[in-house]
């Protein structure tokens, strides 16, 4: 062979090396799973209401109106402030301190006399992870 087809078949040969690299890259990077039909439906349901609501409160302001929507806007930052902190107690891999947020969500949920029935999800997850203390079971988080 000569210079030229060595060069043409080390060429080939970092091509097919790119294209595996490449495929195993997109292969082992973690995708979101597409939301299913029923959640889009849901989201779309609340994006009409939002919307909705939003609409008659600002072509019609009246006390009423202006008092659910301050209500409704606690709520929501309300939601997002506990929502924050579930996120942090389920990623958590050591379960001690998973067990810490979700005290931090109970207190959260007391103190704010906020969806209170979440409060036995709550103790049940806390027990939970109690037990995998106490049994010495490692976190089957990653």
């Amino acid at each position: 062979m000569n210079t030229r087809g060595q060069i043409t078949m080390l060429q080939i040969a970092l091509i097919i090396i790119a294209i595996i690299i490449l495929f195993l890259y997109l292969k082992a990077k973690p995708q979101k799973p597409p939301l299913s039909g029923e959640m889009n439906t849901r989201i779309e349901s609340f994006r009409r209401e939002m919307t909705r609501f939003l609409k008659e409160v600002k072509e019609a302001t009246t006390q009423t109106k202006i008092r659910r929507l301050e209500i409704e806007t606690g709520k929501f930052k309300k939601a997002i402030q506990l929502d924050t902190i579930l996120e942090k107690a389920e990623q958590e891999k050591d379960p001690k301190r998973a067990i810490d947020y979700y005290l931090e969500v109970f207190s959260f949920i007391t103190r704010n006399n906020f969806e209170l029935e979440r409060k036995d999800e709550i103790k049940n997850k806390i027990k939970a992870l109690q037990a995998r203390i106490e049994l010495g079971i490692p976190s089957d988080k990653s």
